[in-house]
């Protein structure tokens, strides 16, 4: 990619970025039940009292994260980060600086793990990639975007492969696909495996000639057939992660990825890779994922080496969760605690170990405290409230059975 792309971006893509950076840091500092008064177009949004209303140290970290993303301070603009008064204001620095340099963007880690990094993209590697995706997705009319643009997912199918199409965006990350965001022939809608799930009625009634993409966690088996039964033409499911981008592509199930041409497989060990450069050096690259391999350019994940599982798209670290609701004062107290995702697309499930029965007013206070306090993605979809965690006969814990209903 080269600067003349990213100087292209058009100011309303430029401003969605603008406000999902803003409504990810004040859901961080005033709680995830925050929801700013953010547009979802390009209207002008005051940043003080009449507006967002932040203070000097919000004003700080906003400044801080944007510069952060787009590395304002190669072009020697930051500082007028700080002095801006609006959302278009930030806009309008943002695209001045982009004209001055584009050597990276900064991308964080997805979801909520214990120590979220920025990983930065060179311009050279997004372009490579923006080109085998628009190959892709070559014939594409409009793009439905229903994921936040400030990851990496959002920002290249939401931002850079449009701009490369010459494509319009429709901003769906608040509708059900009705309305203007309603689908049409043409038209690619790009989500993730949670999201397919609850916008599966409203997909049985696509016109035909619409197609999806699908990234940041695997695709289940029963949703990818029900997928496949719907009116969607094709679904292209992309894997890849924040501190690799893409990696490989498929558009059948029953299928392995592809990788993509700029990867090679390394030779050390089956979830490294290697980035070959335009000169022919190359970088080593760590898969999150344990893989195997189909000769030298096909490859099936087998699902991941850490304690990190993905749960909408965000990237949930179930050892710090689970550190951090043991120290949340929930009544009565949390002696344990067991964390487990039972499938993809599903929330997780949390076992609490408590000395006593909790009444229907603590368990409900519970629930209450888990999410005013926990990010959207870590809060457990079900409690099963226990004496003692469930382990074998050889003192090894065991999964829990749900109550039934």
């Amino acid at each position: 990619m080269s600067a003349s792309l990213l100087s292209r971006i058009s100011a309303s893509s430029l401003h969605r970025v603008v406000r999902d950076i803003i409504l990810d840091e004040l859901q961080g500092t005033r709680g995830r039940s925050f929801s700013p008064p953010l547009p979802v177009g390009d209207e002008r949004v005051e940043l003080g009292p009449s507006g967002l209303d932040l203070d000097s140290l919000e004003r700080f970290s906003l400044a801080a994260r944007l510069n952060e993303f787009f590395a304002m301070h190669e072009t020697g603009l930051e500082d007028n980060l700080l002095r801006a008064r609006t959302t278009d204001r930030l806009v309008d620095v943002i695209r001045e600086g982009l004209h001055v340099s584009a050597g990276s963007v900064g991308f964080r880690t997805g979801g909520t793990t214990a120590d979220p990094r920025t990983i930065r993209h060179g311009t050279g590697e997004l372009e490579e990639e923006v080109r085998v995706l628009a190959a892709l997705l070559h014939d594409v009319e409009r793009v439905i975007l229903t994921v936040p643009s400030h990851h990496i997912y959002g920002f290249l199918f939401g931002v850079l492969v449009p701009e490369f199409l010459q494509v319009p965006v429709v901003d769906a990350r608040w509708s059900l696909l009705g309305g203007d965001s309603r689908p049409r022939t043409g038209d690619v809608i790009v989500s993730v495996p949670f999201l397919w799930e609850q916008l599966l009625p409203v997909i049985q009634r696509l016109p035909g000639g619409t197609g999806g993409v699908t990234s940041t966690a695997p695709l289940p088996e029963g949703l990818a057939r029900r997928l496949a039964e719907s009116p969607l033409e094709r679904i292209l499911e992309i894997y890849g992660s924040s501190e690799t981008g893409g990696v490989g592509w498929r558009d059948d199930q029953a299928e392995s990825f592809q990788l993509f041409p700029f990867w090679r497989r390394g030779e050390s060990a089956p979830h490294l890779l290697e980035r070959v450069g335009d000169t022919g050096t190359s970088t080593t690259r760590e898969l999150p994922d344990r893989i195997r391999w189909i000769g030298d350019r096909r490859f099936l994940p087998l699902g991941r080496r850490d304690t990190v599982v993905q749960v909408g798209g965000n990237n949930i670290d179930l050892d710090e969760l689970r550190r951090r609701i043991l120290e949340l004062e929930i009544s009565p107290a949390v002696e344990d605690c067991a964390l487990r995702l039972d499938a993809p697309g599903e929330r997780l499930r949390a076992c609490l170990v408590t000395d006593r029965a909790p009444t229907e007013e603590e368990q409900d206070r519970a629930r209450h405290i888990l999410r005013s306090t926990l990010g959207d993605a870590e809060i457990p979809g079900e409690l099963t409230w226990v004496r003692e965690l469930p382990r074998s006969a050889l003192g090894k814990r065991v999964d829990w059975k749900i109550p039934s209903r």
